[in-house]
């Protein structure tokens, strides 16, 4: 395209949609569509106003809870939630891996017994047992179980698209 014209460079620019990828410029587009569907165009734009409209429309940190084992299995939750604090009741999709250490790099022994997605549904696994990308149910809840019959230690890390890697507590097998 360098051999055109400057004036059909020009239009051409124009005409392209401008940084509809830029995830700053996807938050402008989302905070406006939400002032302007709450009402709060034109009126004076409190914290009270902006909180509940804005806040419902960022994921922020997902709540993980590591289950007491029964018959070598232990079942961690990944409960999305906003960056209010609030559950997200929709699907979301949840990049996971297991690792020795909270925020490390996917485990090299996977867990005997595997692993399972048991609330949610599997996407793909990159790696046997030790990392995958699962769609949460409806209500935002993942639910993953590890089985392993000797006495390892794992920890489950998530990525919910924002981001922050988020650790579980040690999962650990006696």
């Amino acid at each position: 395209m360098s051999g055109l014209p400057a004036n059909v460079m020009t239009e051409l620019d124009n005409a392209l949609p401008k940084r509809r990828f830029d995830p700053l410029y996807r938050l402008g587009t989302i905070f406006n569509s939400l002032i302007s569907g709450a009402g709060i165009v034109g009126a004076s734009l409190t914290s009270a106003a902006l909180s509940p409209a804005l806040g419902a429309a960022i994921p922020g940190t997902p709540t993980l809870v590591v289950g007491a084992e029964a018959t070598n299995a232990i079942a961690v939750s990944v409960q999305v939630k906003d960056i209010t604090g609030a559950n997200i009741a929709a699907k979301h999709v949840v990049k996971w891996w297991l690792s020795a250490a909270a925020g490390g790099t996917p485990t090299g022994s996977a867990p005997n017994g595997g692993t399972a997605v048991t609330t949610g549904t599997a996407l793909k696994e990159h790696t046997a047992e030790v990392f995958g990308e699962s769609f949460t149910d409806a209500t935002g809840l993942l639910v993953l179980t590890v089985t392993d019959s000797g006495t390892p230690t794992f920890y489950l890390n998530v990525d919910i698209g924002n981001g922050a890697i988020t650790s579980s507590a040690a999962i650990t097998f006696a």
